[in-house]
Protein backbone atom coordinates (compact mmCIF):
# COMPACT_ATOMS: atom_id res chain seq x y z
CA UNK A 1 0.00 0.00 0.00
CA UNK A 2 1.15 3.42 -0.91
CA UNK A 3 1.33 6.64 0.88
CA UNK A 4 -1.62 8.32 -0.86
CA UNK A 5 -3.76 4.71 -0.38
CA UNK A 6 -2.80 5.19 3.51
CA UNK A 7 -3.94 8.78 3.47
CA UNK A 8 -7.23 7.86 1.99
CA UNK A 9 -7.42 4.79 4.70
CA UNK A 10 -6.55 7.85 7.54
CA UNK A 11 -8.65 10.36 5.82
CA UNK A 12 -12.08 8.26 6.21
CA UNK A 13 -11.00 5.67 8.86
CA UNK A 14 -14.09 6.46 10.90
CA UNK A 15 -16.39 6.79 7.72
CA UNK A 16 -15.19 2.86 6.86
CA UNK A 17 -15.72 2.35 10.59
CA UNK A 18 -19.14 3.47 10.89
CA UNK A 19 -20.62 2.07 7.40
CA UNK A 20 -19.03 -1.54 7.20
CA UNK A 21 -20.60 -4.02 8.67
CA UNK A 22 -18.51 -7.42 9.73
CA UNK A 23 -19.76 -10.50 8.97
CA UNK A 24 -18.46 -14.52 8.79
CA UNK A 25 -18.33 -13.71 4.77
CA UNK A 26 -15.96 -11.06 4.89
CA UNK A 27 -13.68 -12.76 7.62
CA UNK A 28 -13.10 -15.54 5.00
CA UNK A 29 -12.51 -13.32 1.91
CA UNK A 30 -9.87 -11.50 4.19
CA UNK A 31 -7.34 -14.50 5.06
CA UNK A 32 -8.70 -15.86 1.51
CA UNK A 33 -7.02 -12.92 -0.16
CA UNK A 34 -3.86 -12.68 2.20
CA UNK A 35 -4.77 -9.51 3.97
CA UNK A 36 -4.94 -11.51 7.26
CA UNK A 37 -3.85 -14.21 8.42
CA UNK A 38 -5.13 -16.74 11.19
CA UNK A 39 -3.56 -15.60 13.90
CA UNK A 40 -4.23 -11.84 12.76
CA UNK A 41 -7.73 -13.19 12.36
CA UNK A 42 -8.18 -14.96 15.85
CA UNK A 43 -6.82 -11.26 17.63
CA UNK A 44 -9.51 -9.39 15.87
CA UNK A 45 -12.62 -11.84 16.94
CA UNK A 46 -11.57 -10.93 20.33
CA UNK A 47 -12.86 -7.52 20.20
CA UNK A 48 -16.24 -7.03 21.34
CA UNK A 49 -17.80 -4.99 18.86
CA UNK A 50 -18.22 -4.90 15.15
CA UNK A 51 -16.06 -1.06 15.32
CA UNK A 52 -13.31 -2.07 17.34
CA UNK A 53 -12.83 -5.41 14.90
CA UNK A 54 -13.09 -2.45 11.67
CA UNK A 55 -10.33 -0.41 13.34
CA UNK A 56 -8.06 -3.54 14.38
CA UNK A 57 -8.29 -4.10 10.65
CA UNK A 58 -7.34 -0.73 9.78
CA UNK A 59 -4.63 -0.96 11.89
CA UNK A 60 -3.23 -4.33 10.03
CA UNK A 61 -3.91 -3.53 6.85
CA UNK A 62 -1.89 -0.82 5.78
CA UNK A 63 0.98 -2.79 6.75
CA UNK A 64 0.77 -6.06 4.76
CA UNK A 65 1.21 -6.50 0.60
CA UNK A 66 1.58 -3.70 -1.79
CA UNK A 67 -2.01 -4.39 -3.58
CA UNK A 68 -3.48 -4.73 -0.04
CA UNK A 69 -5.69 -1.02 -1.11
CA UNK A 70 -7.15 -2.44 -4.09
CA UNK A 71 -7.70 -6.02 -2.12
CA UNK A 72 -9.52 -4.56 0.37
CA UNK A 73 -12.09 -2.64 -1.85
CA UNK A 74 -12.62 -5.71 -4.10
CA UNK A 75 -13.04 -7.63 -0.65
CA UNK A 76 -15.67 -4.64 1.01
CA UNK A 77 -17.65 -4.88 -2.68
CA UNK A 78 -17.62 -8.66 -2.35
CA UNK A 79 -19.46 -8.54 1.02
CA UNK A 80 -21.96 -6.42 -0.21
CA UNK A 81 -20.45 -2.80 0.42
CA UNK A 82 -20.84 -1.52 -3.17
CA UNK A 83 -21.01 2.14 -2.04
CA UNK A 84 -17.96 2.30 0.41
CA UNK A 85 -15.80 0.05 -1.94
CA UNK A 86 -16.80 2.44 -4.81
CA UNK A 87 -15.92 5.84 -2.22
CA UNK A 88 -12.79 4.50 -1.51
CA UNK A 89 -11.65 4.14 -5.38
CA UNK A 90 -12.59 7.52 -6.03
CA UNK A 91 -10.53 8.71 -3.18
CA UNK A 92 -7.65 6.92 -4.24
CA UNK A 93 -8.05 8.14 -7.74
CA UNK A 94 -8.69 11.94 -6.65
CA UNK A 95 -5.46 14.06 -7.13
CA UNK A 96 -6.70 17.55 -5.09
CA UNK A 97 -7.23 17.36 -1.49
CA UNK A 98 -8.81 19.67 0.74
CA UNK A 99 -5.41 21.53 2.59
CA UNK A 100 -6.90 23.31 5.87
CA UNK A 101 -4.61 25.75 5.56
CA UNK A 102 -6.28 27.66 2.57
CA UNK A 103 -9.19 28.01 5.00
CA UNK A 104 -6.64 29.35 7.84
CA UNK A 105 -5.19 31.94 5.54
CA UNK A 106 -8.64 33.35 4.62
CA UNK A 107 -9.70 32.71 7.91
CA UNK A 108 -6.57 34.38 9.85
CA UNK A 109 -8.60 34.65 13.44
CA UNK A 110 -9.15 30.62 13.60
CA UNK A 111 -5.30 29.81 13.36
CA UNK A 112 -4.78 32.15 16.55
CA UNK A 113 -6.95 31.02 18.55
CA UNK A 114 -7.62 27.03 17.53
CA UNK A 115 -5.06 24.87 18.95
CA UNK A 116 -3.59 21.89 16.25
CA UNK A 117 -5.55 19.11 17.37
CA UNK A 118 -8.77 21.36 16.87
CA UNK A 119 -7.12 22.34 13.63
CA UNK A 120 -7.17 19.16 13.26
CA UNK A 121 -10.59 17.68 13.75
CA UNK A 122 -12.20 20.71 11.68
CA UNK A 123 -9.96 19.51 8.70
CA UNK A 124 -11.17 16.33 9.30
CA UNK A 125 -15.16 17.18 9.48
CA UNK A 126 -15.00 19.45 6.62
CA UNK A 127 -13.22 16.79 4.58
CA UNK A 128 -16.47 13.97 5.48
CA UNK A 129 -18.99 16.47 5.00
CA UNK A 130 -17.22 17.57 1.32
CA UNK A 131 -16.71 14.14 0.41
CA UNK A 132 -20.83 12.62 1.25
CA UNK A 133 -22.01 15.42 -0.79
CA UNK A 134 -19.70 15.07 -4.02
CA UNK A 135 -20.53 11.46 -3.51
CA UNK A 136 -23.87 12.49 -3.11
CA UNK A 137 -23.61 14.91 -6.55
CA UNK A 138 -21.86 11.69 -8.49
CA UNK A 139 -24.84 9.00 -7.13
CA UNK A 140 -27.87 11.04 -8.13
CA UNK A 141 -25.82 12.21 -11.93
CA UNK A 142 -24.33 8.87 -12.81
CA UNK A 143 -26.19 6.30 -10.78
CA UNK A 144 -27.08 3.71 -13.84
CA UNK A 145 -23.42 3.89 -14.75
CA UNK A 146 -22.23 3.38 -11.30
CA UNK A 147 -24.20 0.63 -10.49
CA UNK A 148 -23.59 -0.99 -13.71
CA UNK A 149 -19.99 -0.35 -13.42
CA UNK A 150 -20.06 -1.84 -9.86
CA UNK A 151 -22.39 -5.12 -11.03
CA UNK A 152 -19.56 -5.67 -13.51
CA UNK A 153 -16.73 -5.29 -10.72
CA UNK A 154 -18.70 -7.68 -8.33
CA UNK A 155 -18.90 -9.93 -11.77
CA UNK A 156 -14.93 -9.64 -12.29
CA UNK A 157 -14.47 -9.70 -8.27
CA UNK A 158 -16.75 -13.36 -8.50
CA UNK A 159 -14.76 -14.62 -11.07
CA UNK A 160 -11.50 -13.31 -9.49
CA UNK A 161 -12.42 -14.87 -6.12
CA UNK A 162 -13.40 -18.05 -7.57
CA UNK A 163 -10.27 -18.19 -10.27
CA UNK A 164 -8.68 -17.29 -6.87
CA UNK A 165 -9.85 -20.39 -5.12
CA UNK A 166 -9.51 -22.75 -7.88
CA UNK A 167 -6.12 -21.99 -8.09
CA UNK A 168 -5.56 -22.26 -4.99
CA UNK A 169 -6.69 -25.56 -4.96
CA UNK A 170 -5.32 -26.68 -8.05
CA UNK A 171 -1.63 -25.36 -6.15
CA UNK A 172 -2.37 -28.05 -3.19
CA UNK A 173 -3.28 -30.51 -5.91
CA UNK A 174 0.23 -29.41 -7.54
CA UNK A 175 1.95 -29.39 -4.36
CA UNK A 176 0.44 -32.79 -3.70
CA UNK A 177 1.11 -33.73 -6.66
CA UNK A 178 5.28 -32.73 -6.60
CA UNK A 179 5.54 -34.29 -3.54
CA UNK A 180 4.09 -37.94 -4.52
CA UNK A 181 6.32 -37.04 -7.53
CA UNK A 182 9.49 -36.77 -4.99
CA UNK A 183 8.35 -39.48 -2.89
CA UNK A 184 8.19 -41.70 -6.06
CA UNK A 185 11.63 -40.68 -7.48
CA UNK A 186 12.90 -41.22 -3.88
CA UNK A 187 11.50 -44.65 -3.87
CA UNK A 188 13.52 -45.22 -7.94
CA UNK A 189 16.34 -44.22 -6.78
CA UNK A 190 16.58 -46.46 -4.06
CA UNK A 191 14.64 -49.45 -6.31
CA UNK A 192 17.97 -48.71 -8.87
CA UNK A 193 19.91 -48.95 -5.95
CA UNK A 194 18.98 -51.78 -5.13
CA UNK A 195 18.96 -53.76 -8.44
CA UNK A 196 22.06 -52.12 -9.18
CA UNK A 197 23.12 -54.14 -5.89
CA UNK A 198 21.30 -57.17 -7.04
CA UNK A 199 23.00 -56.91 -10.28
CA UNK A 200 26.15 -56.92 -8.72
CA UNK A 201 25.47 -59.76 -6.27
CA UNK A 202 24.48 -61.98 -9.20
CA UNK A 203 27.30 -61.41 -10.59
CA UNK A 204 29.27 -62.37 -8.12
CA UNK A 205 26.87 -65.78 -7.68
CA UNK A 206 27.20 -66.57 -11.39
CA UNK A 207 31.67 -65.89 -11.26
CA UNK A 208 31.65 -67.79 -7.82
CA UNK A 209 29.10 -70.70 -8.46
CA UNK A 210 30.09 -70.93 -12.27
CA UNK A 211 32.21 -74.01 -12.13
CA UNK A 212 29.40 -75.88 -9.78
CA UNK A 213 26.49 -75.77 -13.05
CA UNK A 214 27.39 -78.78 -14.23
CA UNK A 215 27.49 -80.43 -11.03
CA UNK A 216 24.15 -79.51 -10.78
CA UNK A 217 23.14 -80.58 -13.94
CA UNK A 218 23.94 -83.63 -12.95
CA UNK A 219 22.24 -83.42 -9.75
CA UNK A 220 19.55 -82.38 -11.39
CA UNK A 221 19.59 -85.09 -14.07
CA UNK A 222 19.44 -87.47 -10.95
CA UNK A 223 16.70 -86.08 -9.33
CA UNK A 224 14.83 -85.97 -12.37
CA UNK A 225 15.02 -90.06 -12.49
CA UNK A 226 14.59 -89.91 -8.73
CA UNK A 227 11.40 -88.21 -9.26
CA UNK A 228 10.48 -90.25 -11.65
CA UNK A 229 11.15 -93.85 -9.91
CA UNK A 230 9.33 -91.46 -6.67
CA UNK A 231 6.28 -90.95 -9.41
CA UNK A 232 6.08 -94.37 -10.14
CA UNK A 233 6.12 -95.38 -6.06
CA UNK A 234 3.40 -92.57 -5.81
CA UNK A 235 1.40 -94.11 -8.79
CA UNK A 236 1.71 -97.83 -7.25
CA UNK A 237 0.47 -96.06 -3.29
CA UNK A 238 -2.12 -94.64 -4.99
CA UNK A 239 -3.61 -97.69 -6.44
CA UNK A 240 -2.82 -99.66 -3.27
CA UNK A 241 -4.72 -96.50 -1.16
CA UNK A 242 -7.27 -97.16 -3.89
CA UNK A 243 -8.30 -100.95 -2.83
CA UNK A 244 -8.20 -99.71 0.65
CA UNK A 245 -10.68 -97.08 0.50
CA UNK A 246 -12.39 -99.53 -1.48
CA UNK A 247 -12.01 -102.55 1.31
CA UNK A 248 -12.62 -99.87 4.00
CA UNK A 249 -15.36 -98.31 2.69
CA UNK A 250 -16.61 -102.39 2.37
CA UNK A 251 -15.64 -103.57 5.84
CA UNK A 252 -16.93 -100.14 7.63
CA UNK A 253 -20.33 -100.23 6.43
CA UNK A 254 -21.08 -96.99 6.20
CA UNK A 255 -23.34 -94.53 5.40
CA UNK A 256 -24.22 -94.13 1.08
CA UNK A 257 -22.99 -90.75 0.18
CA UNK A 258 -25.85 -89.70 -1.80
CA UNK A 259 -25.49 -86.09 -1.21
CA UNK A 260 -24.40 -83.19 -3.52
CA UNK A 261 -21.64 -82.07 -1.19
CA UNK A 262 -20.25 -85.67 -0.69
CA UNK A 263 -19.79 -86.12 -4.35
CA UNK A 264 -18.29 -83.00 -5.14
CA UNK A 265 -15.50 -83.84 -1.62
CA UNK A 266 -15.38 -87.09 -3.35
CA UNK A 267 -14.68 -85.99 -6.82
CA UNK A 268 -11.82 -83.33 -5.87
CA UNK A 269 -9.94 -86.46 -3.39
CA UNK A 270 -10.84 -89.58 -3.50
CA UNK A 271 -9.44 -90.11 -0.24
CA UNK A 272 -11.08 -87.58 1.44
CA UNK A 273 -13.81 -89.82 3.90
CA UNK A 274 -10.69 -92.64 4.19
CA UNK A 275 -10.67 -91.28 7.52
CA UNK A 276 -13.93 -91.34 8.52
CA UNK A 277 -14.37 -94.72 7.05
CA UNK A 278 -10.92 -95.92 9.56
CA UNK A 279 -12.75 -94.70 12.31
CA UNK A 280 -15.36 -96.58 11.85
CA UNK A 281 -13.68 -100.06 11.15
CA UNK A 282 -11.77 -99.08 13.96
CA UNK A 283 -14.91 -98.59 16.23
CA UNK A 284 -16.29 -102.11 14.89
CA UNK A 285 -13.03 -103.42 15.56
CA UNK A 286 -13.37 -102.14 19.45
CA UNK A 287 -16.87 -103.59 19.57
CA UNK A 288 -15.84 -107.07 18.30
CA UNK A 289 -12.69 -107.13 21.06
CA UNK A 290 -15.79 -105.86 23.39
CA UNK A 291 -17.62 -109.27 22.51
CA UNK A 292 -14.77 -111.46 22.21
CA UNK A 293 -13.67 -110.46 25.93
CA UNK A 294 -17.35 -111.18 27.03
CA UNK A 295 -17.02 -114.67 25.51
CA UNK A 296 -14.37 -115.62 26.51
CA UNK A 297 -15.20 -114.74 30.07
CA UNK A 298 -19.15 -117.23 28.91
CA UNK A 299 -16.57 -119.53 28.17
CA UNK A 300 -14.87 -119.60 31.52
CA UNK A 301 -18.27 -119.58 32.88
CA UNK A 302 -19.63 -122.63 30.77
CA UNK A 303 -16.29 -124.49 32.32
CA UNK A 304 -16.55 -123.39 35.42
CA UNK A 305 -20.39 -124.82 35.54
CA UNK A 306 -19.59 -127.70 33.66
CA UNK A 307 -16.83 -128.75 36.21
CA UNK A 308 -19.00 -128.86 38.61
CA UNK A 309 -21.98 -130.88 37.09
CA UNK A 310 -19.24 -133.58 36.24
CA UNK A 311 -17.93 -133.01 32.95
CA UNK A 312 -14.17 -132.13 32.14
CA UNK A 313 -13.31 -128.54 29.84
CA UNK A 314 -10.66 -130.77 28.34
CA UNK A 315 -12.77 -133.03 26.35
CA UNK A 316 -12.93 -132.56 23.01
CA UNK A 317 -16.25 -131.74 22.18
CA UNK A 318 -17.80 -131.07 25.52
CA UNK A 319 -21.96 -130.79 25.95
CA UNK A 320 -23.80 -127.70 25.82
CA UNK A 321 -25.06 -126.21 29.12
CA UNK A 322 -28.52 -127.34 28.51
CA UNK A 323 -27.35 -130.73 27.60
CA UNK A 324 -25.05 -131.14 30.61
CA UNK A 325 -27.95 -129.92 32.79
CA UNK A 326 -30.19 -132.34 31.35
CA UNK A 327 -27.80 -135.28 31.67
CA UNK A 328 -26.83 -134.05 35.41
CA UNK A 329 -30.37 -133.63 36.44
CA UNK A 330 -30.83 -137.38 35.03
CA UNK A 331 -27.85 -138.50 37.05
CA UNK A 332 -29.24 -136.42 40.12
CA UNK A 333 -32.96 -138.13 39.69
CA UNK A 334 -31.00 -141.61 39.87
CA UNK A 335 -28.93 -140.89 42.85
CA UNK A 336 -31.98 -139.80 44.84
CA UNK A 337 -33.25 -142.59 44.04
CA UNK A 338 -30.53 -144.87 44.86
CA UNK A 339 -29.79 -142.30 47.81
CA UNK A 340 -33.71 -143.33 49.35
CA UNK A 341 -33.35 -147.02 48.93
CA UNK A 342 -30.11 -146.47 50.71
CA UNK A 343 -31.50 -145.00 53.61
CA UNK A 344 -34.31 -147.38 53.70
CA UNK A 345 -31.88 -149.95 53.88
CA UNK A 346 -30.00 -148.20 56.41
CA UNK A 347 -33.18 -147.34 58.35
CA UNK A 348 -34.53 -150.99 58.56
CA UNK A 349 -30.84 -152.00 59.89
CA UNK A 350 -31.15 -149.02 62.27
CA UNK A 351 -34.54 -150.49 63.82
CA UNK A 352 -33.18 -154.11 64.22
CA UNK A 353 -30.14 -152.59 65.68
CA UNK A 354 -32.32 -150.22 68.33
CA UNK A 355 -34.41 -153.64 68.72
CA UNK A 356 -31.20 -155.30 70.13
CA UNK A 357 -29.99 -152.99 72.07
CA UNK A 358 -32.95 -152.77 73.44
CA UNK A 359 -32.78 -156.05 74.31
CA UNK A 360 -29.15 -155.54 75.65
CA UNK A 361 -30.45 -152.77 77.87
CA UNK A 362 -33.30 -155.36 79.58
CA UNK A 363 -30.78 -158.32 79.90
CA UNK A 364 -28.07 -155.48 82.20
CA UNK A 365 -30.87 -154.38 84.16
CA UNK A 366 -31.91 -158.05 85.42
CA UNK A 367 -28.32 -158.71 85.55
CA UNK A 368 -27.76 -155.45 87.90
CA UNK A 369 -31.18 -156.18 90.10
CA UNK A 370 -29.07 -160.08 90.75
CA UNK A 371 -26.38 -158.76 91.45
CA UNK A 372 -28.07 -156.06 94.24
CA UNK A 373 -29.86 -158.97 95.83
CA UNK A 374 -26.20 -160.64 96.30
CA UNK A 375 -25.03 -158.00 97.76
CA UNK A 376 -27.96 -157.23 100.03
CA UNK A 377 -27.48 -160.87 101.40
CA UNK A 378 -23.99 -160.47 102.01
CA UNK A 379 -23.98 -157.40 103.75
CA UNK A 380 -26.81 -158.51 106.09
CA UNK A 381 -24.74 -161.63 106.95
CA UNK A 382 -21.46 -159.55 107.41
CA UNK A 383 -23.12 -157.37 110.36
CA UNK A 384 -24.79 -160.63 111.87
CA UNK A 385 -20.79 -161.43 112.08
CA UNK A 386 -19.70 -158.37 113.46
CA UNK A 387 -22.65 -158.22 116.16
CA UNK A 388 -21.66 -161.78 117.10
CA UNK A 389 -17.97 -160.60 117.74
CA UNK A 390 -18.68 -157.48 119.41
CA UNK A 391 -20.54 -159.95 122.41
Amino acid sequence: MNEKQREVIQQHRSFIVKNLIWSDGLERQLVTQGLLTDSMLTDIQTSNSREQKTTKLLDVTPLRRKDAFERLCDVIQFSGHFFLADFLRDEEAQTERLDIKDLLKKLPFLEKNLREFEKKQIETCIEEKVNEEYMKQIWRKNAKEKEKALDAKQSQLQQAIEFAEEAKEKKEQLSDLEKQLLLANEECNCLRSQVNTMNQKLQEMEDKHKGSIEIQMRYSNASESTLQRTTEKLNKTEEILHGVRVKLRNYANSEPRTSDLDEMKEVENEFSFVPRDLDILLDNYRELKIIEKNYEELLEERDYILSHLGFKSSEQNPPSLINAYKQFAVKNEENILTLRHQVEQYGQMLEEEKARSENITNTEEQAKKTCNKRNGCLASGNNVDNAKTAT
